[in-house]
């Protein structure tokens, strides 16, 4: 066992240029946030803290960073905004109650990244024993309630939702008519992908049906992500969506991404498609409940100028992985979360079958 009394590693010279690609998309995505690719510090984490790369690991980064490359798809590229202090309360049970300056950096140093890259990043809906089972089987109740709020909401005289009420005028009068809350509920019922899509609505016209948010936002534009990461401690997390996976929680990705294919399939269920979300210019995509740290590529340390790299890229288990998807070994999952970390719930993901269950 490493050192407890590990500390972040000195800085080293690294050659960033060379480290990505020639055609790679994030030194592009960084400098949009003004960071400068040189003066940037390549490290990952382990157990007790930040380790910098041997050259071999940077080889190994070479190959992962080119994957993201012009042709990539984009849209399966996104940011979070995020910091220190919130991420260390969801996967640190003990932070809460630290009191004393130095015991909260010592745990924020310690055990963040490496925690963050073994159970990814979690609604808060995820707090509450028995929250994420409301959402994951949407039922008549929730779903009148999703009517309601949306309603309220759209008649609402709020300012910022005038282009957006402009250019969905069939939506409004649908949720206008509350004769159609029975056929909506069903719609709903019937089909769990109808119940996400317009719950992302409400979520983006900043309200949720059920508090905490069983929502994750993302935005495809670092710029936003940067902005809603705030100025001290922040961090960026990069996330990269997955495509044409199974599982619930895939289809959710869908509605973000194939826009033009959901649009048909709600008007074949008899329900308003949207022309546009809400604070389009924020390129949000919302991710229902958690994002899987088998995604989660690297996080961004703005303070600190690190990018820290997710550690199971290095396992034998990924050596010639040319997938986007990380094999990460949690067979350990359960019990490592309730023991180390705030969850009251969490999600496991099986890469053999490519399912997922509520723990």
């Amino acid at each position: 066992m490493d050192d407890p009394n590990k500390t972040i590693p000195p800085r080293r010279p690294n050659d960033m240029h060379n480290i990505f690609p020639a055609d790679c998309l994030i030194p592009r995505k960084l400098e949009q946030i003004h960071i400068r690719v040189g003066n940037i510090q390549l490290v990952t984490c382990e157990e007790y803290g930040l380790r910098n790369l041997s050259e071999n690991e940077i080889e190994i980064v070479r190959f992962w960073f080119g994957k993201i490359s012009k042709s990539f798809p984009r849209r399966n590229l996104v940011f979070r905004g995020q910091n220190q202090e919130n991420l260390i309360k969801q996967l640190d049970k003990e932070y809460k109650t630290l009191e004393d300056d130095f015991d909260k950096e010592y745990h924020i140093n310690h055990y963040l990244y490496h925690r963050l890259f073994f159970f990814g990043e979690k609604a808060r809906w995820f707090y509450s024993e028995d929250g994420p089972h409301d959402f994951l089987r949407p039922e008549t109740a929730c779903c009148r309630i999703l009517f309601e709020e949306i309603n309220k909401k759209l008649i609402s005289k709020s300012d910022q939702l005038t282009s957006f009420i402009e250019q969905n005028p069939g939506v409004i009068s649908f949720f206008k008519n509350n004769d159609n809350i029975n056929h909506f509920c069903d719609a709903l019922c019937r089909d769990e992908r109808l119940y996400w899509y317009y719950s992302i609505l409400l979520h983006r016209l900043g309200k949720t049906p059920f508090s905490p948010s069983h929502y994750v936002s993302n935005s495809r534009n670092i710029r936003i992500s940067n902005r809603f990461s705030g100025l001290r401690n922040s961090l960026i997390i990069m996330y990269v969506v997955p495509v044409n996976q199974p599982g619930k929680i895939y289809s959710a990705l869908d509605i973000n991404n194939n826009w033009e294919s959901m649009r048909n399939f709600i008007e074949e269920n008899g329900l308003p498609p949207l022309s546009c979300w809400p604070y389009s210019r924020q390129k949000e995509i919302t991710i229902p409940g958690y994002l899987f740290p088998h995604y989660m590529w690297f996080v961004f340390e703005k303070t600190t100028k690190h990018i820290i790299v997710n550690p199971h890229i290095f396992t034998e288990a990924n050596k010639n992985n040319n997938s986007l998807h990380i094999e990460i070994d949690q067979s350990d999952f359960g019990e490592r979360l309730r023991r180390e970390t705030s969850y009251a719930n969490g999600i496991f993901y099986d890469s053999f079958s490519g399912k997922h269950e509520i723990i």
